[in-house]
């Protein structure tokens, strides 16, 4: 029982420092310098799938803090952007115990993952328009049309980034389990 709470806190903060590592990396749009694409986010995915939710929030709270406020420039509205998540997070919890037989915590899975975007976008176009004194014709034409698709397209990248991930650590794992590591690693 120790080992696991071990393995854990050991593994969460690896996902953490790397959520914080990869966020360096980003790719702006050439159509449009404010908006850009990172892959940063999907430690606290893979977090998700592996741990329970609790681990999780606490994974996001901890990485939203330090990359709000000591590796950006925006602070606080950065930190409530990035807490968003929480409904991400929620909407994996209800789909992970959905079943054929109860599909209300399907449907409460897409009202979260409906209520994070719709909250992404809202804190976007108030809080950070306002704080980067975006004009507000440009930001009718720009939130809409761009950001709320960029922020899809970024959470589907994340999501697929965090799953790929899983899928390789379980077929890994397996293979330890079975002794047969090495040779795994010396068939690929």
């Amino acid at each position: 029982m120790k080992k696991n709470k071990i393995f854990k806190l050991t593994f969460s903060s690896f996902l953490g420092a790397l959520s914080l590592l990869v966020s360096f990396f980003t790719f702006q749009m050439p159509f449009l310098p404010f908006l850009k694409l990172e892959i940063s986010e999907f430690p606290i995915y893979y977090a998700v799938l592996v741990f329970e939710t609790k681990t999780s929030m606490m994974l996001l709270f901890i990485v939203a803090f330090l990359k709000s406020f000591f590796l950006s420039n925006i602070g606080l509205i950065g930190f409530f952007i990035r807490m968003t998540l929480v409904f991400l997070i929620i909407s994996v919890k209800f789909y992970k115990k959905s079943n054929s037989k109860n599909r209300i915590y399907f449907f409460l899975s897409i009202i979260s993952i409906i209520l994070f975007f719709t909250s992404k976008t809202l804190i976007t176009y108030f809080l950070w328009a306002s704080f980067n004194v975006v004009p507000i014709t440009k930001l009718n034409e720009l939130v809409l049309i761009l950001a709320l698709p960029v922020n899809i397209i970024k959470t589907i990248l994340n999501f697929s980034l965090a799953i790929i991930l899983r899928n390789k650590i379980v077929d890994y794992e397996n293979c330890f389990k079975n002794n047969d590591l090495i040779g795994k690693l010396l068939n690929k």
